[in-house]
Parts: structure tokens; sequence; C-alpha cells
């Protein structure tokens, strides 16, 4: 006799197997959780979904996080202080080739080898860094200042390291402080190396600053080119706030004479909308007597910069808040006007109000953000620059560079989202189209040469190089669909 209480049971479980199946599937695929499953889920209820009803995924995070600790008792916080002290060569070895879903390009990895970056921005490990191009070398700079350069090769990158003195301008007092005390971005042209930097001008007082030298593949002795004497102290200012990752840094090029820079605020927001305060702009530096004036201000932490020679404007990339990330486009014809993009009075993204970087003395009645930053929903209605494109939730943007100026085609990295974005303006400088690309690793940097786009990946502090030659006209179609 068949037991029906057992039958149902067992009926119940052959219908509910698809369906598990179908939820991983989802859990695993970002683009459908953004498109579908977060209409109808908070975050919280997504976490307990994956922690309660498929535990594997919470069971793989915490294998991952084991191997990062051992690697961290590994190497311990002092590997790139030895790699660095030790001049030797770092090897990365290409032996992933990973299909880009949707454009026909493929990413090649290269994965650390030997010697290879540990400290991180973000994360303690593993490491963070950046990448440019100069005379058909690849040169990487790590967070901490190493820095090394290696022939373009198929199979393997052997990164020469270059030896420096940006020990006497960051060095082993500010990494261990945090591991967001770090280089911010590095820029080469004409025979010249630029390095940002957050600067400890005094005993925990802290701008962003840039040095600069001769280039050469020995050896680079650095000397200052932008070291305001403001900073933002980090145990005691206005806000009882205090952010190190919020500090810009991105560097580029506007003419032969000129470079432009993005700062950030480090948390004291008011000094994004004070024009006489250096923090949360994008300024214009003369690359011969160092005098610089602001370009924009209203900036948060813009963590990407290109300039477009051909169409003449500014793209740059804006970490929101709690959301809102944006991506913004200056146009340099009226070089007098200062353009605002509106923090922090206005912003698509909302206040952290659980802050972990508060300081002694803050109280919600005297320092609640919102009494003197509203984060209107508008930023024309207030007279500020309206971004081009905002993301909602973030999507913890980077570096923008430009595949095609003639036709306007460009993309830009992400960090939290550890994607891609490739998108096109119409001819009034509107978004065509933004095409998602997934590449499953926090991208930290991206530098396009050769028809070639370099990636630096934090996840696994690897390389990974997109070669744009093959499918440059697919790209170019599908992007005008």
């Amino acid at each position: 006799m068949i037991n029906k209480k057992g039958l149902l049971i067992f009926i119940s479980f052959l219908i509910s197997i698809p369906s598990i199946f179908y939820f991983r599937f989802l859990l695993n695929n970002k683009v459908l959780i953004k498109s579908f499953i977060l209409k109808f889920f908070s975050d919280s209820q997504m976490q307990n979904l994956s922690k309660y009803i498929l535990p594997y995924r919470e069971i793989k995070i915490l294998e991952k996080d084991n191997r990062i600790l051992k690697n961290l008792e590994k190497y311990g916080v002092d590997n790139d202080k030895e790699i660095k002290e030790s001049m030797v060569d770092l090897y990365f070895e290409n032996n992933e080739i990973i299909k880009l879903k949707k454009t026909k390009l493929f990413l090649e990895k290269y994965n650390p080898q030997k010697n290879f970056i540990m400290r991180g921005i973000y994360d303690k490990v593993p490491g963070s860094a950046y990448i440019d191009n100069y005379q058909n070398q690849i040169i990487l700079l790590s967070s901490t200042g190493i820095l090394g350069s290696s022939q373009y090769d198929k199979k393997l990158l052997k990164f020469k390291q270059i030896k420096n003195n940006i020990g006497e301008f960051i060095n082993e007092k500010q990494f261990k402080k945090s591991p967001k005390f770090s280089i911010k971005d590095l820029f080469i042209s004409n025979e010249k190396i630029y390095l940002s930097f957050t600067n400890e001008v005094k005993e925990n007082c802290w701008n962003t600053s840039i040095i600069f030298a001769n280039f050469n593949f020995k050896e680079v002795k650095f000397e200052p080119f932008f070291m305001p004497d403001e900073c933002v102290n980090s145990l005691n200012n206005e806000d009882k706030v205090f952010e190190a990752l919020q500090s810009g840094g991105r560097i580029s090029e506007l003419d032969k004479n000129q470079i432009i820079f993005t700062t950030g605020e480090f948390r004291s927001r008011s000094k994004a909308q004070n024009k006489d305060s250096v923090m949360g702009k994008i300024l214009k530096i003369n690359k011969d007597n160092k005098k610089f004036e602001v370009l924009a201000m209203g900036m948060r932490n813009a963590q990407g910069l290109y300039y477009d020679k051909t169409n003449k404007y500014i793209l740059t990339t804006e970490h929101g808040p709690k959301g809102g990330d944006e991506i913004n486009l200056i146009a340099k014809e009226n070089s007098k006007k200062i353009f605002n993009l509106g923090w922090p009075i206005s912003s698509y993204g909302e206040h952290y109000l659980k802050e972990k970087e508060r300081l002694p003395g803050w109280s919600f009645e005297k320092n609640n953000p919102y009494l003197k930053y509203p984060l209107h929903k508008s930023h024309i209605k207030y007279g500020f620059l309206e971004p081009i494109k905002f993301y909602t939730p973030s999507i913890g943007i980077s570096q923008i560079q430009a595949i095609d100026e003639k036709n306007k085609i460009y993309i830009h990295a992400s960090l939290v989202d550890q994607s891609l974005y490739l998108f096109k303006l119409s001819d009034n400088n509107e978004i065509i189209k933004n095409l998602r690309i997934n590449i499953n690793e926090r991208i930290r940097d991206i530098n396009k040469a050769d028809n070639k786009l370099f990636l630096f990946l934090e996840t696994t502090s690897s390389i990974g190089i997109i070669d744009l030659d093959k499918s440059y006209k697919y790209l170019n179609r599908i992007l005008e669909k």
C-alpha cells in the first residue's frame, strides 16, 4: 500500500529540484539579479536566501576568505616591502583565456606566478596596482610603490623592477596605518612619469598629491609636483568622519603643457563646494610652472578621468555615496567657467548613516549629514551639471578610457560590480547604449594601447589583456542597435 504522506513528500521533492537549480542560476547571474530578483527582495533578504536556502555559496565564500588569510599568513603584510627591497622580477603567466559573453571578445588572464603583489587598497590582500604603456612596454605600479616594466608577450609577462624613491613620500609608516593610504594613479607622457598618492602632510592630516620624474627604465628619482598644504585630519575634523578611500587621484593629459587631476574630499563634504579648497575638484595644472586652477568642483571621489582631444571634453567617473555612481561629461570650450557637479548638495545616492569612519564626538543631533548635505535628486534644478549616466545601486565605478574618439565609443570599469561597461555617445552626447561585460573580478585600472585593453584585476592580483582588433566592427554594430 502506498504511503500517501511519503508520496506527497517525494512529489514535492521532484517539483523543487528544477526550482532550486533555476534559483542557483539566478543567484550566480548578476545581470538577472539586478533586472529581476532585486525587484522583489531586499539586500538583507537576498543574504538570508543565500545563507539558509543555498548554503553552498556561503561555504565557498568562507573557503575563499580562509585561503586569503592563509596567503596573508604565508607572505606577511611586509611581502611588498621585501619584493621592492630585493628588486626581484615579477612574473605573470597567461594560463587562462576567458570568452566574454555578448562581445566576441576574449580576456587573456595573466595570473601571478612568482613575486606577486599582495598589498591591496580596499582589502589588505590580494594586491592593487595601476597600469600604463610606454615605448612598447607595459608599466606596472603597485599601491605600495613597486614599479616595473615588461615587454608584451603572449605567454609570460616578466616585470623587471625600476628602482625608485617613492618611499621618501609614502612608505610603511602610512601603509601600516591603513591599506587605504596608498598610491592612487600612474600616468606617463613625454618622458615624464607622474603618480598621485595619499599624502600625510603632517601627522594624521591628509590630502592627495602628485610627484613626478624623468622616466627611465632603470631608475627614477621623484620630486614634488603638486603638494598643497591643505589637509583633512583623520582624527578630528568638521564633520567628525574620515574616509581615506574618498581621495580621487586620477591624472590625465589636457594638452602638451597641462595635466588634469581629480581630488577627493576624504568625507569632509563641505570642501567640495568651497572654491578656495583644492579638494573635491578637477584641477588643471601647468607642467612647467606647476600653477593650477579649478576646472570643476562639487566632486566626491572621481575614480576615472579621460580627456577626449577629438571632441574636446572631459569624461570623469564618480563614486557616489550609497548609490549614485556617475559618469560626467565636462565641455572644455568655456575654460573660464568652473563646472559644478553638485556634491554634496545633489546626488542620486544616500548618505551612509552607519559609518565605521565616525570620529570621537560624532552625534546624530549635530552631525547627521542630511542637516547640511541634503542630496537632492536633481542636479540641474539646483544649478549643477547633470550626469550623463548614474548607477543606483552603485557599481564601484573606476577608470574610463576611449575606444574610438571619432565614433565616441568609450569603456569604463567597475570594482564592486566586477565588470566593464562599453558605451557610445550620440551627437548630443547622450548615451545610446551601455553594454555590461562581466569580468568577475574587481577592476582597479584600465589602459588602452596598440588597440589592446590592459586591466589590473585586484581580486586575484592579475593582469588582463583584451585584443580589440578582431571585434571592433562587431562592437560598433551592437552599440548602434
